[in-house]
């Protein structure tokens, strides 16, 4: 739980005798550090908690009901527990950092993200949407964003792992297709799943079973539609 007791204080402190290696611009770096950063930013900015400002701006636009850090107690129910291997862990928790992965988010809700991604148009937020699509310095890199571009198809992606869990989300707007892939289990990572290494047993350590999940194994309709989105999704008991 690295992050638990990095509150504010910590990262002023941390700025306050920070250095950079030379004069802007600089190339892009991957940086826990600068998203958690930019997030208390905008907190301080716009005087709400980082919270409330992804609630305000961007879940709720997009219809989004299921995704924050603040869970209730129906939802702390519904949380799945997190491994690491076969040993149970803590989910993480943030302060000054929620903006690098305080968020907990439904298969439901990121498919609704995925489509708006492959169809800003049809949103509330096509230009900012769009501005984050757009190629920065170098290709490959958007706003918060990761591209891939093979001929007229362009995919756009991240992943995510924090203490128990992984996740993947990739769209292919020509397409309209979504990839959601979410892991409650940090050893096994999304892109092993997708590269079809998850079979080998040194990288995918299974939850231990539990006979009380017995009665959840099935497929369930995740309620959102669109054209060759993944809208179903099966549950499996594993031991």
């Amino acid at each position: 739980d690295p992050y638990a007791r990095y509150d504010r204080g910590d990262l002023d402190a941390f700025l306050a005798k920070a250095r950079l290696d030379h004069a802007p611009p600089f190339a892009s770096s991957y940086s826990n550090l600068g998203f958690g950063l930019l997030g208390d930013l905008l907190s301080r900015l716009y005087g709400k908690t980082w919270e409330q400002l992804v609630l305000d701006r961007i879940a709720r636009p997009l219809g989004m009901i299921d995704t924050c850090v603040t869970l209730n107690d129906e939802q702390t129910r519904r949380l799945a527990p997190p491994y690491a291997g076969e040993q149970r862990v803590s989910h993480w928790h943030f302060k000054a950092m929620a903006g690098a992965g305080a968020l907990c988010s439904t298969l439901t809700d990121m498919l609704r993200l995925g489509q708006a991604l492959a169809q800003p148009y049809k949103t509330p937020l096509k230009e900012s949407i769009e501005l984050a699509q757009q190629y920065r310095e170098i290709e490959g890199m958007g706003l918060g964003l990761l591209i891939i571009r093979q001929g007229n198809q362009t995919t756009y992606w991240h992943n995510g792992c924090t203490g128990g869990f992984s996740s993947w989300l990739s769209v292919n707007p020509e397409s309209a297709h979504v990839v959601v892939i979410f892991i409650n289990n940090s050893v096994l990572l999304p892109e092993e799943v997708l590269s079809g290494s998850a079979g080998k047993k040194a990288t995918a350590p299974a939850m231990p079973g539990d006979p009380a999940l017995a009665e959840y194994i099935g497929e369930y309709d995740t309620g959102v539609k669109g054209p060759r989105s993944t809208i179903l999704y099966r549950f499996e008991a594993r031991g």
